[in-house]
């Protein structure tokens, strides 16, 4: 994963688990949960948010499923991708949303992110995978 080889990932794909690399992310599930590792260092575009459909589309089916998202670096994303992250494509592919962010300036920027352009379904911001795994499973046991 280019740029993100010293990033100590909290998020890690089981053994034998199913990785799909969308060019600027990996995607798996486990458990029901989509899990997404942004390794990029670049801003998110809509096409990549597209992408990332796409692979939950392919490790999930067609039902929607909460997500764990982990990334590397602060990303920015244009307008149009936090658009895509807050309509109806998104509203089909993702439950909930639960956000690994262990800096506290990213926690920052996604929480003002997620009042900026309301998403379709609850996010939470988490300082750890674990904290996410727990609130993640915890929604989909009560949908």
């Amino acid at each position: 994963m280019e740029g993100a080889h010293a990033y100590a990932w909290s998020l890690v794909p089981g053994e034998g688990a199913r990785v799909l690399d969308t060019g600027v992310a990996r995607w798996w599930i486990e458990d029901g949960v989509l899990c997404s590792q942004n390794y990029a260092d670049a801003t998110i575009t809509a096409d990549h948010v597209r992408a990332g459909f796409a692979a939950a589309a392919q490790l999930a089916g067609p039902r929607a499923a909460p997500l764990i998202a982990e990334g590397a670096h602060q990303t920015l994303a244009t307008r149009e991708a936090r658009e895509l992250l807050s309509g109806p494509e998104a509203a089909a592919r993702y439950t909930a949303m639960a956000v690994v962010a262990r800096s506290p300036v990213a926690r920052t920027l996604m929480k003002f992110f997620t009042r900026l352009t309301t998403p379709p379904f609850p996010v939470a911001v988490f300082a750890a995978a674990d904290e996410a795994r727990g609130g993640a499973r915890a929604h989909r046991a009560a949908t």
